[in-house]
């Protein structure tokens, strides 16, 4: 009885030490305890916990596995799932949750860690489920109403996806996620006011939050003053923003711009910057600062009112003179081709093509074909026909104003959604971009069309991974075109 007792308040004392997070001492005295009782599996359960909290992965797995020989019990599985998780061991993570499931249903936690691993395996239509669950079984449960509407959102279901974003945002009124989530949603559907307010709430994500020690600018008078311009995300979203500059240096400032290394020499080219600063570069005294894409918030900007005069970007006629010698030698129709991104973008999987389910048009006579394709899936070309010629440029193209310049002596850009098609619609040039089933925010919904670049026409997927439909009617645009 008195070792049952001390047992007792020892399992206390060690549970008193995880709420606190003391999971050094905790795990110490778990150690202790099965010194003297080797199979108690109360402090074997705590002490694998602790040592995931303490990193000592192996150590924590090594005890769940000891333990899950002895016991089927749901809330092993599930802290191996969580061990998993923390380690981005998705399959194995899933793996456990699922197990989980079966020997408790009704686990909450289970389904949500679940379906936020369908969710980044592109699996929204499992995903959901689950979220839908918890849903209708835990009233109120913000995490899985944000899952449900971002699955709904990347199904292609707006209107669903903004009725839950709405309702998680009613509930929790500072998630940064489901404010972001919202106004992506928005500006999809083209309500930019409200969106570019909602969109704004990026900025509470640790990884996009700049802490500087001007303050941001809300509109004050700039004459006279120096404004550090900082772009985020993608160099497509900085190429498509820069059409905002010249008008700010009508404003009276003096702009500093900090950009992406490998679109410095492009920037530097560019009107309306005084100063470029590559990012990780020692930032000089500014009287104001503030993100790139809050541009067109500041400017109240609408699909009536998008600066979309094109080019707005400079490219100096030594660059494009190598090109046009370059390309004298070709006489026919030439088209430069862009059919992946980098495979690390979130949405890699839905908007990059494979080369050779390209081939419809790219055995078509009367054209020059020019790979513009830097760094990733060039083995594709390799795989390709021997009768299907493609000039590789990936050894000429060291830089964005290289790529500009190598641009504006095409006829054409036949890209997937990449910064290149930015480039190609912000130098004027006609471009075909290959929109997938759910686009990127920018560029709406039913319309060939985009504001942001008149030069640009939009080829949608109608079905989601489906490029085929969308490859044979390019394919008959450009057969046409040579008729």
């Amino acid at each position: 009885m008195l070792n049952i007792m001390r047992e007792k308040t020892a399992l206390e004392q060690i549970s008193k030490l995880l709420d606190e997070k003391n999971f050094q001492a905790a795990a110490e005295q778990c150690k202790t305890q099965l010194a003297i009782t080797p199979d108690q599996s109360d402090f074997k359960i705590r002490l694998a916990f602790a040592n995931h909290k303490l990193h000592n992965y192996a150590e924590a797995e090594k005890v769940y596995l000891e333990l899950l020989e002895q016991y089927q019990e749901p809330v092993l599985y599930f802290n191996l799932g969580c061990l998993y998780t923390d380690q981005h061991q998705d399959e194995k993570a899933k793996e456990c949750y699922l197990k989980t499931l079966e020997l408790e249903p009704n686990h909450r936690s289970a389904h949500n860690n679940v379906a936020n691993i369908l969710r980044t395996q592109h699996k929204p239509q499992e995903a959901l489920e689950h979220f839908e669950f918890i849903n209708k079984h835990y009233v109120d449960h913000v995490n899985a109403i944000n899952g449900a509407g971002a699955c709904y959102a990347a199904l292609g279901q707006h209107e669903k996806a903004i009725n839950l974003f709405e309702k998680s945002v009613q509930l929790k009124p500072m998630d940064y996620h489901a404010h972001t989530n919202y106004g992506i949603e928005l500006l999809t559907l083209g309500d930019f006011e409200k969106g570019w307010e909602e969109y704004a709430w990026r900025f509470q994500r640790p990884d996009l939050k700049r802490n500087l020690e001007m303050p941001e600018w809300q509109g004050e008078s700039l004459e006279g003053k120096r404004l550090l311009i900082h772009a985020e995300q993608g160099a497509g979203d900085t190429i498509q923003f820069l059409r905002f500059l010249p008008h700010i240096k009508t404003l009276g400032a003096e702009i500093v711009f900090e950009c992406h290394k490998e679109l410095y020499a492009l920037c530097y080219e560019q009107t309306g910057i005084d100063v470029v600063i590559a990012k990780g570069s020692k930032l000089p005294q500014c009287d104001y600062h503030i993100p790139l894409l809050s541009l067109a918030q500041i400017f109240n900007t609408n699909l009536d009112n998008i600066p979309n005069q094109v080019p707005y970007l400079y490219i100096p006629e030594t660059n494009t003179t190598q090109w046009k010698n370059f390309f004298s030698a070709y006489q026919q129709f030439k088209v430069g081709l862009v059919w992946a991104g980098n495979p690390a973008h979130s949405n890699d999987i839905n908007r990059s093509c494979q080369l050779k389910d390209w081939l419809p048009f790219l055995a078509l006579d009367n054209i020059d074909f020019f790979s513009l394709q830097k760094k990733f899936q060039l083995e594709q070309l390799q795989d390709l026909p021997d009768n299907i010629q493609i000039t590789n440029l990936d050894d000429k193209l060291q830089d964005y104003i290289d790529t500009a310049a190598c641009i504006s002596q095409l006829d054409l850009v036949i890209t997937v959604d990449t910064s290149v098609a930015h480039l190609a619609g912000a130098l004027g040039k006609p471009v075909w971009t290959l929109i997938p089933f759910v686009p990127d925010w920018r560029w709406m919904l039913n319309t060939e069309k985009t504001p942001w670049y008149p030069t640009m026409r939009l080829f949608r997927q109608q079905k989601i991974g489906d490029w085929q439909p969308v490859i044979e009617k390019i394919a008959h645009i450009l057969v046409c075109r040579s008729d």
